[in-house]
């Protein structure tokens, strides 16, 4: 069956049974692929796949019939957005497939090579030229032996320690990544260094660390 998510935004033409529902062709040959709220709806004969907007509905979770899960992925943990509507019923889609959708419309054309396998970050075809890099997963170290900073409302004090993060950042146009070394506190600085520096600093901090514990090799 098709995905569901492909045919619950119908044209006035495709709902009155003029169009097709998966292509909106007007001069094919027409196959029923289900009732709709204005009477019977059509598919071209030229598909291989069949799709039936009944059985789309009929295969849909109680969560999703409720508008509590994706209508794609059924799930349930992130923000879900409305979708469209299949047939009578409204449907909501989660962020990823929101984005995917947006991404196969209106693609990313200033990105003119695959993303870096460690990249996370969504590339939107609008992004501004400040914003065009890859970004990787941040990882933070929380520093306990320093001052902790208040994170709470005002009157409601809420003490964290600070995080050290470290992360990789390319810009579209870049040759290579950088790691970015920043912290928590809200008026942090972030150092950007290159793979060569980082990899010089991380063997003097390993140095440091076996020094500490009274050893002579760092491994």
């Amino acid at each position: 069956m098709h995905n569901p998510t492909d045919i619950i935004r119908l044209t006035a033409d495709q709902l009155d049974g003029i169009a097709c529902i998966r292509c909106s062709a007007t001069d094919s040959p027409m196959i029923p692929a289900g009732t709709g709220e204005r009477g019977q709806l059509f598919e071209c004969s030229t598909h291989t796949a069949g799709c039936n907007l009944n059985l789309a509905k009929d295969s849909l979770s109680p969560a999703q019939r409720n508008g509590r899960a994706c209508v794609s992925c059924g799930a349930s943990g992130g923000i879900l957005k409305p979708a469209g509507v299949l047939l009578d019923v409204k449907v909501v889609e989660c962020e990823t497939h929101i984005w995917e959708r947006d991404a196969a419309a209106n693609p990313p054309t200033w990105l003119t090579a695959p993303c870096p396998a460690w990249c996370t970050e969504r590339h939107r075809a609008g992004d501004h030229p400040d914003d065009r890099q890859h970004v990787s997963v941040i990882h933070a170290t929380d520093l306990l032996t320093g001052d902790f900073e208040d994170f709470g409302m005002p009157g409601k004090p809420q003490f964290r320690p600070i995080s050290l993060l470290a992360d990789l950042v390319q810009g579209y146009r870049e040759a290579e990544p950088r790691v970015c070394l920043s912290d928590s506190a809200t008026k942090g600085t972030c150092h950007y260094l290159t793979l060569a520096e980082a990899e010089e600093i991380a063997a003097h901090l390993l140095q440091l660390v076996a020094a500490g514990r009274g050893q002579s090799d760092p491994s």
